[in-house]
């Protein structure tokens, strides 16, 4: 259950290792969860170092922010009228990259939003629609 910093898009992430398998056994796992797999290429992430429990303590900050991003985030859509739902949000461990999670049963323009997020947060914004049905399983990876 230790906790690293890995290659992120962009930039840096910080990660919890649950365990630890041969790249055959994860192959096998991961046909197993998306039959479509079968035409993409695993990459799986650079571990650059075990974390230090000084940088860990960034961890609690972040969720702060990340609170705070999400209210305002929910805000701004209202704001805009724009028919989704912000179902979470997440810093990169760098402070780089917000992806905001959201679910939509409409394709969504939402460039007027993501200009106005960067104007807040002054980082890279990511949107990220999350299936519906697929939801929890967001939420549950997230806390």
């Amino acid at each position: 259950n230790d906790y690293v910093m890995l290659e992120a898009d962009r930039g840096l992430d910080c990660g919890r290792i649950v365990s630890i398998c041969k790249l055959d056994n994860y192959k096998i796992l991961l046909n197993r969860l998306d039959k479509n797999l079968n035409n993409k290429e695993l990459h799986p992430k650079l571990i650059y170092k075990k974390m230090p429990i000084i940088e860990l303590k960034y961890l609690e900050r972040k969720k702060e922010l990340e609170i705070i991003a999400l209210k305002d985030c929910k805000l701004k859509v209202i704001q805009f009228g724009l028919n989704m739902s912000i179902i979470n949000c997440e810093y990169q461990f760098d402070m780089n990259k917000l992806t905001f999670f959201f679910e939509s049963d409409y394709k969504i323009d939402f460039r007027e939003l993501v200009k106005e997020l960067y104007k807040i947060f002054k980082v890279r914004i990511w949107m990220c629609a999350v299936e519906k049905s697929k939801t929890h399983y967001l939420k549950e990876l997230l806390q």
